[in-house]
């Protein structure tokens, strides 16, 4: 039986210490010779560090004990912490001085100009978050550490493609304007949706770990797998609804100044 507390790995605890040291010295030490006059990113080193908690707290507190053996709801909020919550925060935690010299190097700079394409990060983020729900992947994952490690480290990778359109800050990967943004965060929840809709509307359990697990909370097999779909479809709703509506602010803003100034000033 798992057990359901805090889970101390020191691989991943000394990872993430790692991460936030790396991310700490580039930001304090090495910023004279990256971004000479710059000031310490206060703002980008709180949220970098808040995106390392969140982290930590989605795969090493007792939600990682529930979602591994017990419910797959708990399992759904884990996923959706590390998409939502996790990913834009450790993007937009990065000034983009301190990102430009992975560019410098020949292999990196097309594969990540290719990668961070709104399509081609549309896409790979849609068709590999719904492979990973598929009832043979997620099984193998929940049976294998290491598996389960990759995967977690690909949604966060995959989820950083997927934001970089809208909060990518170096030129040299430019993001999108307003009008596309909209049109890319209209089309970037479909890929969940889909998989929320089995999730949600499927009245058979279709994960052999959660239909065999003791129950908790007064779940039965089924209705906790509705209760994931739900949180998927729920949470990419508002995740991407909120940027979704600032883009369309933005626009409007920016088409009509003196229509938006007048009613500003009300």
């Amino acid at each position: 039986m798992i057990q359901i507390g805090w889970q101390l790995d020191p691989v991943l605890l000394g990872g993430t210490l790692a991460a936030a040291a790396a991310a700490l010295v580039g930001m304090g030490p090495l910023r004279s010779r990256l971004a000479p006059g710059t000031p310490f990113p206060t703002g980008r080193a709180a949220l970098f560090l808040g995106g390392l908690a969140l982290f930590v707290l989605s795969v090493a507190s007792p939600l990682d004990g529930l979602s591994d053996g017990y419910l797959f709801s708990a399992h759904m909020l884990q996923h959706v912490l590390l998409v939502y919550g996790v990913a834009p925060l450790l993007l937009g935690g990065l000034p983009p001085w301190l990102l430009r010299p992975l560019l410098a190097n020949r292999v990196v700079r097309p594969l990540a100009w290719a990668l961070t394409r709104p399509v081609v990060a549309l896409v790979l983020f849609s068709v590999l978050f719904s492979l990973w729900h598929l009832p043979g992947p997620f099984e193998a994952a929940l049976r294998n550490e290491t598996l389960h490690n990759a995967e977690h480290l690909g949604l966060i990778v995959l989820a950083w493609l997927a934001w970089w359109p809208i909060m990518g800050s170096l030129p040299e990967l430019p993001s999108l304007g307003e009008p596309a943004q909209i049109l890319y965060l209209f089309a970037l929840p479909i890929g969940q949706f889909i998989v929320a809709a089995v999730l949600t509307f499927d009245t058979h359990p279709l994960y052999a770990t959660y239909a065999q697990a003791p129950r908790l909370l007064g779940l039965d097999a089924t209705t906790d797998q509705q209760v994931g779909g739900i949180i998927m479809k729920s949470a990419s709703l508002i995740a991407f609804g909120i940027p979704l509506a600032l883009a369309g602010t933005r626009w409007y803003r920016r088409e009509n100044p003196v229509r938006a100034g007048a009613s500003g000033r009300r």
